[in-house]
């Protein structure tokens, strides 16, 4: 009888194989595989505690300096509309969005201006002459550019024949280009005449005061000279005592008699 050699061998189907596993088993299987896996899982991060605290210390900055810079990023500003805008304005009522005209005006003039003799600084020459007072006396003498005038005379009579004068009042009006030291000698005569001329005056009036240049002083001064004939011709002879000797300017004659 003829015997198959591969028979009793297993892998040719000698012996039958074992029944298959159950679907409930092999279900069983897979959760135990998962389970292991999940198990290794925990074990590595148990093992690798340190590692894994600063990879999570390190997700947890990235969010927070992540969440800083977007909101510290300025939103976008909104985009102007496309204005048109008309020529610049002085009215910024007219049109907000748009510039204002604003004029300047840069004027640089020429001033001229003249120094009068006194040192002042005036832009016209008429200002350099000085309002000289008005004159109303009848007499009044202009010699040497040197204005001299008696506005008044007081004076009283003592006796028949003789006078006192007691006050005069008078006027000086330098247009000289220097300055004077005025005062004035007083003659009494009958008849003028060489020796009169010669003779030194007996009276003097006078302030002590100087008159500048294109100036001028008004003067009203208590005397005390006595006139022994008051028909005797009274002489105000006007000098000028800064230089030496004295300059005379002008003289008026007068009679009160």
């Amino acid at each position: 009888m003829e015997r198959d050699i591969f028979e009793e061998d297993p892998k040719f189907g000698g012996e039958k194989e074992k029944e298959d596993v159950s679907f409930g088993q092999s279900f069983g299987y897979i959760f135990q595989g998962v389970g292991n896996l999940f198990k290794g899982i925990w074990q590595v991060l148990l093992k690798k505690f340190g590692i894994n605290l600063l990879i999570l210390l390190m997700l947890l900055l990235a969010v927070f300096f992540g969440s800083w810079y977007m909101l510290k990023q300025k939103a976008p500003e909104p985009v102007a509309a496309n204005i048109t805008c008309p020529e610049p304005q002085n009215c910024s009522s007219c049109c907000p969005e748009c510039p204002t005209k604003v004029e300047y005006i840069n004027v640089t003039q020429n001033m001229i201006y003249y120094k009068c003799k006194d040192g002042r600084l005036v832009t016209s020459e008429d200002e350099c002459k000085a309002n000289y007072p008005d004159i109303s006396s009848a007499d009044v003498i202009t010699d040497n550019d040197v204005t001299f005038s008696i506005d008044r005379l007081d004076y009283s009579f003592e006796g028949n024949s003789s006078a006192r004068l007691s006050k005069i009042n008078y006027t000086i009006i330098n247009k000289k280009d220097t300055r004077i030291m005025p005062t004035i000698a007083v003659k009494v005569y009958d008849v003028w005449s060489s020796e009169v001329l010669k003779e030194e005056p007996k009276f003097f009036i006078s302030t002590g005061e100087i008159v500048d240049s294109e100036n001028w002083m008004q003067v009203s001064k208590g005397i005390n000279i006595y006139i022994a004939d008051k028909s005797n011709k009274i002489r105000f002879e006007l000098r000028n005592t800064l230089p030496d000797p004295d300059e005379s300017i002008a003289a008026i004659v007068k009679t009160i008699g």
